[in-house]
């Protein structure tokens, strides 16, 4: 936003900007909430993600246009939203997967309300997807949903916004390329969505299905979307998990999990993990029992 094409190595000015009272950024581009609600944008403008008409990048501040009263904005990928006063929802840029959340798949270079979208409280884009927090502290999503990104059980990707299923008392949200986070009233966290990185915090790195909400901690009691059972990692002492008894096996000489699809041993570290065996008429490590009260116990060969 300094006019140039140059990279800097400390913070510099943007030029034309004050009184300022948010700002956002996407991947290429950067936007700001001034006080009188008018949103200025700058940096790459493919697929109209500025708001201002057209696709030119710009290297300085822009004003978006037919967007006034604004009080907060983020950047996703290639598109931006802002929240409104009075709750309203405008999005602007690409809609490839309906990021936009006005229903349709077509990319917009002005800004375009999100459907039936007019009591939110917060804001935020990710990616190609869009979440809003509602006044009942409930959080719904738009957009790309590969990973079940939008907390909605199944993967479509949703033109219109659909609710995270499992959320309730929302006060802030986060969104990432494949996820999605929201901060509760009482202080915790639920993250649901892709868990490729670990970017869930729920002890688990899966390429595979998207996870439902669930709360950050050491290990997981998280399981795949239509998996109630215990996931490849569990907590066996800090959580109340859903795994049932650890036990071993005599015959196939490893530690199991009630229940489970796996095989499960507790390390010295509290974190079950797969096929350990038994050694000397005991498991290896502190063998956790997931049903008394999360206190991790030591369960013998019998």
């Amino acid at each position: 936003g300094d006019g140039t094409k140059k990279e800097q190595l400390i913070p510099k000015q943007v030029p034309g900007l004050s009184g300022i009272v948010d700002i956002g950024a996407g991947d290429y581009h950067s936007c700001a909430v001034r006080k009188d609600g008018y949103v200025r944008c700058w940096g790459e403008g493919a697929n109209g993600r500025l708001g201002y008409g057209y696709t030119a990048d710009r290297l300085e501040p822009v004003a978006v246009k037919n967007l006034i009263k604004a009080t907060e904005v983020d950047g996703g990928a290639s598109h931006t939203c802002a929240l409104r006063a009075g709750g309203g929802v405008s999005c602007w840029g690409y809609n490839g997967y309906g990021g936009l959340g006005n229903g349709l798949k077509t990319e917009s270079p002005y800004p375009v309300s999100v459907i039936k979208m007019t009591d939110a409280k917060q804001v935020a884009a990710g990616g190609n997807l869009s979440c809003a927090v509602r006044a009942a502290g409930d959080v719904w999503c738009w957009g790309y949903n590969g990973y079940s990104a939008l907390g909605d059980v199944g993967t479509a990707h949703q033109s219109v916004p659909v609710q995270v299923q499992g959320v309730a008392n929302a006060i802030q949200i986060g969104v990432g390329l494949w996820h999605g986070c929201a901060l509760l009233g009482d202080g915790e966290v639920r993250c649901w969505g892709g868990a490729y990185y670990g970017q869930l915090g729920i002890g688990v790195q899966s390429s595979g299905a998207g996870y439902k909400p669930a709360k950050p901690v050491f290990g997981s009691n998280a399981a795949p979307w239509g998996d109630d059972k215990c996931d490849v990692s569990s907590d066996c002492g800090e959580d109340g998990n859903v795994c049932t008894i650890a036990y071993c096996d005599t015959k196939s000489h490893s530690c199991k999990v009630k229940d489970a699809p796996e095989s499960y041993n507790c390390n010295d570290d509290n974190a079950c993990t797969l096929n350990d065996k038994c050694k000397l008429g005991k498991c290896v490590g502190s063998v956790a029992n997931c049903n008394d009260g999360n206190s991790c116990t030591t369960d013998f060969c019998s």
